[in-house]
Order: structure tokens, then C-alpha cells, then sequence
């Protein structure tokens, strides 16, 4: 199993999304707005 590492560039929750874009080969962007999208989503 590969390991999740955060980049120097980014910060904390963009930073993790950054980590998994990067274990996936994704859009970091992309990875942000899903999790955007589905924080949102959950708020009441």
C-alpha cells in the first residue's frame, strides 16, 4: 500500500487534496471541489 504524503506547497486540507490527487494521478483542483461540493452539501 502506496502512503499519503503531503506536499510542502500546500496547506492543510489543500494540502491533503493535494496528496490524494497526486496517489491518484487527478486534478488537485478537481479532488478540492468534490470536497467542497460534498461539505456543502451536508450543512444544515
Amino acid at each position: 500500500m502506496a502512503v499519503l504524503r503531503r506536499p510542502k506547497s500546500g496547506r492543510v486540507v489543500a494540502g491533503v487534496c493535494a496528496a490524494i490527487a497526486n496517489r491518484y494521478g487527478w486534478s488537485a483542483n478537481v479532488v478540492r471541489l468534490v470536497v467542497i461540493l460534498s461539505c456543502r452539501g451536508h450543512s444544515s
